[in-house]
């Protein structure tokens, strides 16, 4: 009599019953993380989407900036501006780039329709300074917000009502 090679029903129960048990443990760390990232991707983008807005106003010696569609900050666009205006629409600018629609909501404060840098890379529009771009539902991200300052954009942690800086 020949031995069967196979597996038994209950060695097969145990085998799923310890995969199930450890994609329960597996998902939500995989969703949290997930949730994380994307936080930390898309303030990342629009960290450098300003950066990239204010190095193009001095290099162009031109106004150039950020003009969101609607105050959701969900999609934006990048613009240069070559008339004298003080602050970048759509309407008259030269469309770089447009981006969007994120996943995560960010809220701003105050609350700009559009971010503008004179031909010398300062802050041309809005006055009203630090502006804040922030995700309230950071998950613990690390950079979970964008600060822009007269001079300097920089990338931080949602504290409050504060965006305190990466660096100490």
């Amino acid at each position: 009599m020949r031995k069967q090679k196979g597996f038994t029903l209950i060695e097969l129960l145990v085998v799923i019953s310890i995969g199930a048990l450890v994609l329960s443990i597996g998902i939500p760390a995989f969703s949290a993380w997930k949730h994380r990232h994307d936080v930390e991707s898309q303030v990342n983008q629009l960290y450098s989407d300003l950066q990239f807005a204010r190095s193009q106003a001095y290099v162009n010696k031109k106004l150039a900036g950020i003009s969101w569609s609607g105050a959701s900050f969900s999609s934006y666009q990048i613009l240069i501006n070559a008339s004298a205006s003080t602050y970048v629409t759509s309407s008259g600018s030269s469309v770089v780039q447009t981006v969007g629609p994120m996943n995560s909501h960010i809220i701003a404060s105050p609350n700009p329709l559009s971010v503008t840098f004179n031909g010398r890379g300062f802050v041309s529009a809005p006055s009203t300074l630090p502006m804040n771009f922030y995700v309230s539902n950071a998950y613990g991200s690390l950079t979970s917000c964008v600060s822009i300052s007269l001079t300097r954009i920089t990338l931080g942690t949602w504290q409050g009502g504060a965006c305190a800086p990466q660096w100490k």
